[in-house]
């Protein structure tokens, strides 16, 4: 389950006043995923991701992909959108912890994976690689040699244990 962090609805309705995307009308968990917090969020003026991030999210790094998703929307891949609240802040807090509303893209999994859909992958991942060729802003890879040595070793310990 990747629910981590409980929101109940007057905390997700008071949180919601400072934007206008309408009134709370239901929300849900999002059971995939495994770092972050999802909720599907519906509004009377449509469908929204509410993501809280976790402990093993820098929040450091949440504004360069703020800024990513909204380059690549803003030329046309299909991407969430990041929403700015009504003091134009993509980047809140909700229950003590850091949290984006982004627009809901409808999809669904798919399951039975045939030839064409390797295809799909990879034109979006060569459209994603034009499109970010002009995106100036930068971040270190948080996932580089050095840190893979560390969570081997920490894999290493508890194999031992």
């Amino acid at each position: 389950m990747a629910v981590y962090t409980s929101v109940n609805k007057n905390e997700l309705s008071q949180f919601f006043e400072n934007y206008e995307l309408g009134s709370l009308i239901s929300y849900e968990g999002i059971v995939e995923g495994i770092e972050n917090t999802n909720f599907k969020i519906n509004t009377d003026k449509g469908s929204y991701i509410l993501t809280i991030f976790e402990k093993r999210v820098n929040t450091e790094d949440v504004p360069f992909f703020m800024s990513l998703q909204k380059h690549l929307s803003k030329a046309g891949f299909a991407c969430p959108l990041p929403i700015e609240n009504k003091n134009k802040k993509i980047i809140n807090t909700l229950c003590n912890k850091t949290a984006i509303i982004i627009s809901f893209i409808e999809g669904e999994k798919v399951s039975d994976i045939k030839p064409v859909h390797c295809f799909q992958v990879g034109e979006m991942i060569s459209n994603f690689q034009k499109i970010t060729k002009n995106f100036t802003e930068k971040r270190n890879n948080g996932l580089n040699i050095n840190n893979w040595k560390s969570i081997f070793s920490k894999c290493i310990e508890i194999n031992e244990n």
